[in-house]
């Protein structure tokens, strides 16, 4: 196929007839058509420009703590970019630059390491600074959205963008980005100067409120439903 051919020569990773369940936190899901692993954001443009050339449909996947595979035969390709972009660097006092596929708790973890704060909010929800863009996560009323400055992404076309965050790139749960389908290569924070003692507190009081409400010890994807209008998700569902 020309897809395999074009990944050889660009000497992207892939693993074809792959299975996708050990991507996913809830350990489910079949197997794909091509499983393709970019190390770079650079690689996954090409493999995205590849997938085009070959119109093979394809979906994104990263730490999988948000995402039901279906079972079975998948006819598509799966972009594993759990292992693209792990930078974290700062700019001045409060701005942060992460990479997509960092790690939340790391992203946390080294912000209160330099009294840096704004984010605590986060703590305990699992996935990557990429995932959580996207789908502006956030929790106690408040989102990663209001902390970003610029997202870079590599859009439909295969193309390497970054945007400035304007009005209406992010609502409740949802951002531009699940709407056009772009993968995201990171992003620029603008948060707060704070003491380092009260961060960690801050966070540490969540993890504790969260371990008494979530089943740490399952196979579990975090708080993923959305709140109804004056009803919190979880009363409506019990």
């Amino acid at each position: 196929m020309i897809l395999y051919k074009e990944l050889e020569r660009a000497g992207i990773k892939f693993e074809k007839n792959a299975p996708v369940k050990e991507l996913t936190s809830f350990k489910i899901g079949g197997r794909v058509k091509v499983l393709i692993s970019p190390k770079s954001g650079k690689e996954a443009a090409l493999a995205v420009k590849a997938l085009n050339r070959s119109r093979m449909k394809y979906f994104v996947i990263g730490c999988g703590t948000n995402v039901l595979v279906s079972g079975g035969r998948i006819n598509k390709a799966a972009v594993f970019v759990g292992d693209m972009e792990k930078r974290c660097s700062f700019k001045g006092k409060t701005g942060v630059n992460a990479g997509a596929s960092l790690k939340l708790g790391t992203l946390l973890g080294r912000l209160a390491k330099k009294g840096i704060g704004g984010l605590e909010f986060m703590a305990g929800i699992p996935g990557s600074v990429g995932g959580a863009v996207y789908m502006n996560a956030g929790a106690f009323g408040r989102s990663i959205g209001g902390a970003v400055t610029h997202v870079s992404y590599i859009d439909k076309k295969g193309k390497i963008v970054t945007k400035a965050n304007t009005k209406g790139m992010f609502g409740y749960r949802a951002s531009i980005f699940g709407k056009t389908g772009c993968i995201i290569t990171g992003c620029s924070l603008r948060l707060k100067k704070e003491k380092r003692a009260e961060i960690a507190e801050k966070m540490a009081e969540i993890i504790r409120e969260r371990h008494s409400r979530h089943p740490w010890r399952a196979r579990c994807a975090g708080s993923f439903f959305k709140n109804m209008p004056g009803m919190p998700a979880g009363r409506l569902i019990e």
